[in-house]
This record gives C-alpha cells, structure tokens and sequence, in this order.
C-alpha cells in the first residue's frame, strides 16, 4: 500500500514539474493589456491562459505566440516608431525633421511620445538621430 502511495506522489509531482517545464510566460513589458492579448493570442488558436495577469502559454505554442506578438507589435508600433529617451534628442530631433521638411508624426503611449517617419525617410532619420545624439554628448562633455 506504501508503494502505490508513493508511486501516486511521484507521479503527481513529475506532473507538476513537466506541466511547469511546458509552459512559458509571455513577457509583455508592461506595453500591453494582459487580456487584449490573451484574447488575441486564443483566436489564433494558442493554449494560454493569465495568472496575475501574467499570460503562460504553452511551449509547443511558441511559434504562434512570437508570431502574434510580432504582429501585435507592428499594428501599435510599425517599423519606422522610434521612442528618443535621451534627455534634448527628442526635440532636437524633431526640429531637425521639420528643418529638413520630412513629414513625420507622433504617437503617445504609456507617457511617452514616439516619432514616426515614413518608410522612404528612415535611413534619414536615423542619420539624425546620430548626428543629433552626437552633437548633445559633446555639448554633455563642454
């Protein structure tokens, strides 16, 4: 009787570890709401589910959920957003945008404005962005 008690234990355990090991947790950077994207992501036909508002999935999942995320990610943010954080870059940036006449836009999220170039502007703009990040670390060092 011993035995199947302990037998009963350690498969309920190897259950446990193995249901953990298949999981994974989606790491949302705080960019997104848990539960749009949980909705989003069993749509598409992925296992997940949220726990404090964390969302696990399973890891035969992967691909779908990185594929998901990536798109998720695209519709908020397409390629040519950019979020200056550099204290001045922002607004040097911009003014610099605006002395060039590229036409650019801007989008608040979570408290912070990012810019948004067309595609044909964006090895442009980010020539700015380095010469303007370079110009404020020298005047950083006077």
């Amino acid at each position: 009787m011993n035995k199947n008690y302990s037998l009963i234990s350690l498969m309920l355990m190897l259950s446990a570890c193995k249901s953990d090991v298949e999981t994974y947790q989606v790491d949302l950077l705080g960019n997104y709401e848990p539960i749009i994207v949980l909705k989003e992501l069993k749509e598409r036909g992925a296992n997940c589910e949220l726990k404090k508002d964390k969302i696990n999935c399973s890891r035969v999942d992967m691909g779908l959920v990185n594929k998901t995320m990536r798109e998720i990610s695209l519709e908020q943010f397409p390629a040519g957003y950019t979020y200056l954080g550099m204290p001045g870059l922002h607004e040097a940036v911009i003014t610099e945008l605006q002395n060039r006449n590229i036409p650019f836009k801007l989008k608040v999220n979570k408290n912070k404005t990012w810019i948004l170039v067309e595609e044909e502007n964006l090895s442009e703009f980010r020539e700015i962005i380095d010469e303007q990040r370079h110009e404020l670390r020298v005047l950083e060092n006077m």
